[in-house]
């Protein structure tokens, strides 16, 4: 069946079949589909604008996936385990097709061996201790959908066979199920050598930025974050990557992630504002900004501050700023300038046309009385000049066009590798 069929209910065969965009038909594996609408489900914040789309998406790939597994059990769950004497109350279907998936393709059961015999043991929220027999060994299979739980349980353990102790034989893992087994006595090779899914670590965000990945790179920054709340350096990344593939609304929601962890680190606070101001809010940028001020220092080298005038038409104090960062924004330079020359267009622009009013005003009065109309005209030319002004600048901002102002002068994801810690 093609997975092209919305039909959550129906069962597939395997291998799957699955239709690219390019209308090309490809075959894939259990595990592979899997792999698959997992993948999917990290990069839809990047891939999709409006929460009804994400939402779509994401509802869609976790349908698949059910369905994926289900129809797994159903083919060939009962040719990979067995359960005996005490059976798990909550153990889904969905999840009794990964652990036979598993046990298939791991240890062979079903296919080389008899099937596996599990016995529950402990029954927790979402976790499950059984003892396995798999032919003539005995171990133990600990499986659950938090994998930090998992993980806590294989530091306890011997990554070698020891006589009388627990050591690891296999461990697995995808996004939302993770698989440890453990034995005391005897050895059960692995079919094929399968390493846990761990959480990316930092230098392979820095390695997929290197090699000019960079939306790979974001999904890895959202996955860490959602595994390592606290890591401070996933999120300085992901925010600058936000910000260099112009997803704005993604660099907003990481910001608050964020700053939930850690309230009193400015820099966050700053993309924040950032994110508000590209994404068109600027009365939430502007209050956020109001609430922060107390907390930047006299030195801070960001335009943010000349946006927030801007917006507060407070064009004299945003030039003055402007020429006083021209000492000291060697990082944001190009930014600034374009953003001083546009400020002096609409300056000498608007004084221009003010003259050109006092000038009709007077000849109208002393002269002719037509000139009166050519007040109308130039007040006219100064709400279009400030429209367009205001258009160029929110234009320059969100980056929809060949454009992007850099507000913050700290771009460098490797630069604060070392100064940054997780004190929160």
């Amino acid at each position: 069946m093609k997975t092209m069929n919305k039909k959550y209910s129906d069962y597939i065969d395997f291998p799957v079949e699955i239709v690219g965009k390019d209308g090309i038909v490809r075959y894939y594996t259990f595990e592979e589909s899997i792999s698959l609408y997992q993948r999917r489900i990290r990069l839809a914040r990047l891939r999709y604008d409006t929460p009804a789309e994400r939402k779509k998406e994401l509802d869609h790939c976790s349908n698949r996936i059910a369905q994926l597994r289900r129809s797994f059990f159903a083919r060939y769950g009962w040719e990979s385990f067995k359960l005996v004497n005490q059976l798990p109350q909550e153990l889904s279907i969905e999840l009794s097709g990964e652990i036979s998936a598993y046990l298939r393709r791991q240890f062979g059961c079903g296919i080389e061996k008899t099937p596996a015999l599990l016995e529950c043991l402990i029954e927790e929220k979402e976790f499950w201790v059984f003892s396995i027999a798999i032919q003539d060994w005995q171990g133990m299979l600990y499986c659950g959908t938090q994998s930090s739980q998992i993980e806590a349980l294989a530091a306890q353990f011997d990554s070698e066979p020891k006589k009388d102790v627990e050591y690891i034989v296999d461990t697995y893992a995808v996004r939302d199920f993770t698989v440890l087994v453990t034995s005391v006595s005897g050895v059960l090779t692995p079919t094929k050598a399968t390493r846990i899914v761990t959480v990316p670590s930092i230098n392979i965000i820095y390695q997929s930025i290197s090699d000019g990945d960079l939306v790979h790179g974001l999904a890895l920054c959202i996955q860490l974050v959602d595994k390592e709340p606290y890591n401070k350096q996933a999120y300085w990344a992901g925010l600058i990557l936000c910000e260099q593939l112009r997803v704005h609304s993604q660099g907003l929601m990481l910001s608050e992630m964020a700053i939930s962890n850690f309230p009193n680190e400015i820099m966050f606070h700053k993309r924040k504002v950032e994110f508000a101001l590209r994404l068109g809010e600027y009365e939430t940028g502007v209050m956020h900004w109001d609430e922060i001020s107390h907390l930047l220092t006299g030195a801070d080298e960001d335009l943010l501050g000349v946006v927030v005038y801007i917006h507060r038409n407070r064009y004299s104090k945003a030039m003055r700023l402007l020429d006083k960062l021209r000492l000291f924004t060697p990082k944001v330079k190009a930014s600034s300038v374009w953003l001083r020359k546009l400020l002096l267009y609409r300056t000498l622009s608007t004084r221009v046309i003010w003259l050109s009013v006092l000038l009709w005003l007077a000849f109208g009065l002393w002269i002719h009385i037509a000139f009166v109309g050519l007040v109308v005209f130039s007040i006219a030319t100064l709400l279009w000049l400030e429209l367009e002004f205001r258009k160029r600048l929110h234009t320059a901002l969100s980056g929809t066009k060949y454009i992007q102002l850099s507000l913050i002068a700290q771009n460098d994801v490797y630069a604060l590798n070392r100064t940054l810690n997780n004190a929160h």
